[in-house]
């Protein structure tokens, strides 16, 4: 009888093929597990916006602002009114709810929001009044600066807070334009783009209808 004759190189190239194959697997796999993990693990803002009939809104723009940076995270509702956002900012957020001007509804604010935390919220927004301004300096419009809207009364509570503010920018010609519910407003100006001028102002206004307030002026930062 003639024993077979083994091609022991072939043997030992078709272990190497299994076991790489075998090796690409395990590592996708694993690749598969830790993206799994991180969703998991991936901190969100998520939640709904109603009108005052507890109906939900679409299309509504929803944004998640990081209060150091004034990066932001934005999208808008969907049909049943429901928003999701990736909370992977550091520290304290706003979460600025924003209709369309023609529908007629407030704006809503949700301060405090804890960055890398996952949060659920219910917004309800209120019919209000159409206010409008200009920040300006000398005289000429001044172009992007952030203006926030916060009732008098907010209080420094450290919890989130929803209530009827406002999250906006100037236009090119330093215009602005909100709809807000009633009551007694500051208007937060906040300048992180000329380092001439201060940066940050606050103005109060008592919203009782819709108003053109008057134009805001800027001052020069004083020098030390």
């Amino acid at each position: 009888m003639i024993a077979p004759i083994i091609d022991v190189a072939m043997i030992s190239t078709s272990n190497i093929r299994i076991q790489g194959a075998i090796a690409t697997l395990l590592l996708l796999s694993l690749l598969v597990c830790t993206a799994a993990r991180a969703a998991d693990q991936q901190a969100l803002v998520s939640g709904t916006v109603r009108d005052e009939g507890g109906h939900p809104l679409p299309k509504i723009r929803v944004c998640l602002r990081d209060d150091a940076s004034s990066a932001a995270r934005c999208s808008k509702t969907d049909k049943q009114g429901r928003f999701v956002l990736v909370n992977d900012f550091q520290g304290a957020c706003s979460l600025a709810v924003t209709p369309g001007i023609k529908s007629g509804l407030s704006r809503a604010m949700i301060e405090r929001v804890p960055g890398h935390e996952t949060r659920q919220f219910v917004v309800q927004l209120r019919h209000g009044f159409n206010i409008s301004g200009r920040i300006v300096y000398e005289g000429r419009g001044v172009k992007g600066m952030i203006v926030k809207v916060v009732p008098a009364d907010a209080g420094t509570e450290n919890d989130s807070s929803v209530h009827g503010g406002a999250l906006t920018t100037t236009a090119g010609d330093g215009s602005f334009r909100v709809v807000l519910t009633p009551g007694e407003k500051y208007l937060v100006v906040i300048n992180e783009k000329y380092s001439g001028l201060v940066p940050q102002l606050k103005q109060k206004v008592d919203i009782t209808g819709d108003t053109r307030v008057p134009d805001i002026p800027l001052p020069l930062l004083a020098k030390p």
